[in-house]
């Protein structure tokens, strides 16, 4: 899978907001939370999803789960093959990243009070 000679696997910085998908909060997590079950552990999901690093490939789930970063389509795709969701259904569950980010930083007001 490439676009423009790059691997798109490992052109996240230069993602275009359409190639950025975030997900409602309540979605995100239990859809991340079945995976993550399914998979047997964070690091394994992360493997499973295409992350690399050889210390802690599930720390990039962990920023999925958290809302702190996006989906990229492709990662997305291969959690749907991997759950046995359609995209389609996953993609009702998409918000813009003000609502994302919104939600975050409501959550961590909350613990800090």
């Amino acid at each position: 899978m490439t676009e423009g000679g790059l691997d798109s696997r490992v052109r996240t910085y230069g993602m275009q907001e359409d190639d950025k998908i975030w997900l409602s909060a309540d979605f995100r997590t239990m859809l991340i939370g079945q995976a993550i079950e399914k998979a047997g552990s964070v690091n394994q999901l992360g493997r499973i999803l295409g992350y690399r690093s050889r210390v802690h490939p599930g720390w990039s789930v962990r920023q999925l789960l958290n809302g702190a970063q996006p989906f990229t389509m492709e990662r997305l795709r291969a959690l749907c093959e991997f759950l046995g969701y359609p995209i389609s259904e996953i993609l009702k569950y998409r918000v813009p990243r003000r609502r994302a980010l919104n939600h975050m930083h409501n959550q961590f007001t909350a613990h800090e009070l």
